[in-house]
């Protein structure tokens, strides 16, 4: 009895065994490396458009610039420029500082193989209306409120920089014949914690980004639509020794909505790539053909001076 049992108990597991099988086709389309487009339209600076090739995900996560492509701008349904191959895979105009409000089109020739096509429309820039500064931390830190006004039903989306302006007398410089200033910048972290709150946020509530962190320092009009809106962010500040001029600049700047969601998904990725109990994040595209981004951005910068 013991031995009908024991292979009744064999039978029953290779059953089960063969029915949890699946056959999977196998698509060599889905392995093979893609080319990636990376450009984010700004009206203070040229055009620049970088191209890679990615491996094969059965490869290194590694990329390979591409020097060999024919890239071609286009504003209503016009050629405007082919780009000028530069170097590391960057692809630059010689004439093209994108207009607040145009749209553009991207085609890459792709070397016979089907071409990568994208569009783009440059948001218009929120002004700020005014940035107030106050000491904490014993003088350690700085709170910025930053107000602006939001335009009514248009679906803006922001991303917050912060950057420090420290200006120097070349003159100060043991050996230098140059008697002018030199300005240098250098990007500044801000606290996440302050950002958050500012916008009223708890984790997963969906009004920034439905993260607590937020590397890009990005949010939606979701709950501000319309609305003369203050974010209060903080940062630790160290003022100079010597008494040289010190500022820091603001820039609030509008994105496109593609470019938008872009760096929400990348934000998502980059926090949760290395969580093995989460299902895999995609990195958003709006490439035809390819992967990548072609976004645009319009700043809107205010200087404050310590």
């Amino acid at each position: 009895m013991r031995r009908i049992v024991k292979y009744s108990v064999w039978v029953v597991l290779i059953v089960i065994s063969w029915s949890c099988e699946k056959i999977i086709d196998f698509n060599s389309d889905d392995v093979r490396a893609k080319m990636v487009i990376n450009s984010v339209l700004c009206p203070d600076d040229l055009l620049v458009v970088s191209l890679m090739e990615s491996n094969s995900v059965l490869g290194d996560n590694t990329y390979t610039s591409l020097d060999d492509r024919t890239v071609q701008v286009f504003k209503d349904n016009s050629l405007i420029e082919t780009l000028i191959y530069g170097n590391n895979g960057n692809y630059f105009s010689e004439n093209i500082y994108p207009t607040v409000g145009e749209s553009y089109d991207l085609k890459v020739l792709n070397n016979g193989e089907e071409e990568l096509t994208a569009k783009a429309t440059v948001p218009i820039p929120i002004e700020i209306i005014s940035v107030d500064t106050e000491m904490v931390k014993n003088d350690t830190w700085v709170e910025l409120f930053i107000t602006f006004k939001d335009p009514v039903n248009a679906g803006n989306y922001y991303k917050l920089s912060l950057e420090e302006k420290i200006k120097k007398d070349h003159s100060l410089v043991k050996g230098s014949a140059n008697n002018d200033s030199l300005v240098s910048y250098k990007w500044i972290d801000l606290d996440q914690n302050a950002f958050l709150s500012s916008m009223g946020a708890v984790p997963n509530d969906g009004i920034v980004q439905d993260i607590t962190f937020n590397k890009y320092y990005i949010f939606s009009d979701q709950i501000i639509d319309g609305k003369t809106f203050t974010l209060r962010v903080s940062t630790p500040i160290r003022l100079p020794d010597n008494n040289e001029p010190y500022s820091m600049v603001v820039n609030l700047q509008s994105l496109s909505e593609d470019y938008f969601y872009y760096l929400k998904s990348k934000t998502l990725y980059d926090a949760l790539s290395n969580n093995s109990f989460v299902e895999p994040i995609g990195i958003m595209s709006n490439i035809n053909n390819g992967m990548g981004i072609f976004g645009a951005m319009a700043p809107s910068k205010k200087e404050i001076i310590f």
